[in-house]
């Protein structure tokens, strides 16, 4: 009898780019997006987890960490998958 194993992670494109660059979609929605009030453009009005995210390097030391999470939930993955030995590998990308 066939088994199967589903598995999924993200596809989160900004991590083609350096952690240094990942602050880009905030940094762009902040000074370019008409439709965020201009109180809340200024991070001392963020609640607390976004401040604390955003940090004093707009985000550079968060985004690494998300980074290291990323990966390594992608290597937990990776592992069950040759673990369990499959014959083929289908993937869906939506």
């Amino acid at each position: 009898m066939a088994e199967i194993l589903g598995a999924g992670v993200t596809h989160y494109p900004p991590m083609l780019v350096s952690d240094e660059e990942r602050a880009f979609p905030i940094n762009i929605t902040l000074a370019r997006d008409e439709r965020v009030p201009e109180h809340m453009k200024n991070p001392a009005n963020w609640p607390e987890a976004m401040r604390v995210e955003y940090g004093e390097d707009e985000g550079v030391a968060s985004a690494a960490q998300h980074r290291e999470r990323l990966v390594k939930s992608f290597r937990v993955v990776s592992d069950e998958i040759q673990a369990f030995e499959p014959d083929f590998v289908v993937i869906f990308w939506r």
